[in-house]
C-alpha cells in the first residue's frame, strides 16, 4: 500500500497534466522523500530482508567474492523464498547454478541444503541443476547433502537416480547411507539400482546397511527372490542374538527395517513368512507387532509358519498380536478352515479382551457353511457380558447358517 501511494505521488508531480499550485507541488516533494522515492516505472517492488533486496542478495550469491557475504546471501534468501512462489522463480534458478559454480564446497553444500527445505511445486526450477551436481561434485560432505536434497522430492527427483547410483560408492559412510535412502525414496522409478543396494545390505557401517534395506524395500527390484533371501539372512542374525546374547545386543530398528522391507517387497515364500514369524515371540512388544501385521500379507502362505502364528494367538499378552495373529490365521485357512475353529472357539469365550471376542466371531462369521462347526460357541457368545460381542456372534451365526445365493438362470429367448 505504501509503495501504491509513493507511486501514485510521484507520478502526479511528474505527470501531472495542466496548472499545478507550486505551493500543492512542493507539499508533493516533501511528502514523496518523506515516504521515500519509487520510481514511477516499477510494475513490482522486489522483495527485501536485512535492508537489502531480493535482487541484490541474488546477485551476492553469484559474484561477490566473499565467502562471508555469499554466505550471508544464502541465509536471507533462505528466509525469502520458501513460501514465495515468485520469489522462488526469480532466485531458485541463480542459486542452482552456484550448486556448480561456486568454488566454495561449503557454500555448495548448503545450497543442497537449503533446496532440500523448498516445496515440491519448486522442483522443476532446480532439480535437473541437482542431478548435474551430483554427477560432478568431488567433495563427500557436498555429495550427502545433495543425496539428501534428492530424497526429500521422492519421485520428483527420477532423473538422479544414475549419479546416485554412483555416490552409492563413495568412501564416506554416511554419504553412502545418505545415497541409498534417496534411492528409496524415489521408489520404484529407482529400480536400476537394486544391484548396487544389495551390495551395501552387509556393508561394514550400520547407518547404510539401514538404509540400503529401507531403499530395497522400496524399489521394487526385478530380482526378488534375491531380495528376499539378503534381507531373509540379515533377519536369522539378529533372530540368532536372543538364544546367543553374547553375539552382542539385537537391533530392534534394524529388525524393524528388514520387516517392513519384507512385506513392501510382498515375496510369498517359506523362508521369508518363517523368518518374520519367529519374530512374533521377540520381547519387545512392538517386534511382535509389526510382525503380526506383516503376516497377514502374506495370505495362505502363513500355514509354513502356522505354530507360531497360533501360539501367538492363543498366548500373547498384548491385544493387538493377538488380534494380527488371528487375522493371519483366517487368511491362511480361508477356503478350508475347520483346523483351526475348535481354537477360535474356544478362544471367543476365554479371550480377556472383548475386542478380540468380536473379532474371532467375526473371522468366523466370514467363513460361511464352512464355519459351522462354530455355532454351538457363537451360540454361547450371544451370553458374553459385552452387548457388542453379543451383536457380533448373532451376525456370525446368521452368515454360516444363511442358505448360499441359487445362480441366476440364463432368460429364454422369446
Amino acid at each position: 500500500m505504501l509503495a501504491l501511494i509513493r507511486r501514485k505521488i510521484g507520478s502526479q508531480l511528474l505527470f501531472g497534466h495542466g496548472i499545478v499550485n507550486m505551493k500543492s507541488r512542493l507539499f508533493s516533494l516533501i511528502l514523496v522523500i518523506s515516504l521515500g522515492w519509487t520510481s514511477p516505472f516499477c510494475h513490482a517492488e522486489d522483495p527485501t530482508f536485512n535492508g537489502r533486496t531480493l535482487s541484490e542478495w541474488t546477485a551476492i550469491l553469484k559474484d561477490d567474492p566473499l565467502v562471508r557475504k555469499r554466505r550471508a546471501a544464502l541465509i536471507s534468501l533462505g528466509q525469502m523464498i520458501p513460501n514465495d512462489a515468485d520469489a522462488q522463480k526469480k532466485a531458485v534458478p541463480v542459486i542452482a547454478k552456484a550448486l556448480k559454480a561456486d568454488s566454495n564446497p561449503g557454500i555448495r553444500a548448503q545450497v543442497a541444503v537449503l533446496l532440500g527445505t523448498l516445496p515440491d511445486e519448486a522442483a522443476p526450477l532446480f532439480i535437473g541443476d541437482l542431478a548435474e551436481a551430483l554427477r560432478a561434485e568431488k567433495d563427500s560432505t557436498v555429495r550427502k547433502e545433495l543425496a539428501t536434497a534428492v530424497g526429500r522430492l521422492g519421485r520428483l527427483s527420477s532423473s538422479a537416480v544414475l549419479p546416485l547410483m554412483d555416490v552409492l560408492k563413495d568412501d564416506n559412510s554416511t554419504t553412502r547411507a545418505a545415497a541409498a535412502t534417496a534411492l528409496g525414496r524415489i521408489g520404484k522409478e529407482a529400480r536400476r539400482s537394486a544391484g548396487s543396494l544389495f551390495a551395501l545390505v552387509n556393508d561394514k557401517d550400520r547407518e547404510v546397511r539401514r538404509a540400503a534395506i529401507f531403499a530395497v524395500g522400496r524399489v521394487d527390484p526385478d530380482d526378488m527372490e534375491t531380495a528376499a533371501n539378503l534381507l531373509v539372512q540379515a533377519l536369522e542374525k539378529e533372530f540368532a542374538k536372543i538364544a546367543k546374547p553374547e553375539n552382542g545386543p539385537r537391533d530392534v530398528e534394524m529388525i524393524s527395517e528388514i520387516i517392513v522391507s519384507l512385506g513392501l517387497l510382498g515375496e510369498k515364500t517359506t523362508a521369508v513368512v518363517q523368518a518374520v514369524a519367529r519374530h512374533m515371540v521377540a520381547p519387545e512388544v512392538e517386534l511382535r507387532r509389526l510382525s503380526s501385521r506383516t503376516l497377514r500379507q502374506f495370505g495362505a502362505m502363513n500355514r509354513a509358519a502356522s505354530a507360531e502364528i497360533m501360539k501367538a494367538f492363543e498366548s500373547d499378552e498384548d491385544k493387538t498380536v493377538r488380534a494380527n495373529a488371528l487375522h493371519a490365521l483366517a487368511l491362511s485357512y480361508s477356503m478350508d478352515p475347520k483346523p483351526i475353529i475348535p481354537a477360535l472357539c474356544v478362544r471367543l469365550k476365554k479371550d480377556p479382551d472383548f475386542e478380540v471376542r468380536i473379532a474371532i466371531a467375526e473371522v468366523l462369521g466370514s467363513f460361511g457353511a464352512n464355519g459351522k462347526d462354530a455355532i454351538p460357541a457363537l451360540r454361547e457368545a450371544r451370553r458374553d457380558s459385552q452387548l457388542k460381542v453379543r451383536q457380533a456372534a448373532a451376525l456370525a451365526i446368521r452368515n454360516i447358517e444363511k442358505p448360499p445365493e441359487k445362480p441366476m438362470e440364463d432368460k429364454k429367448p422369446e
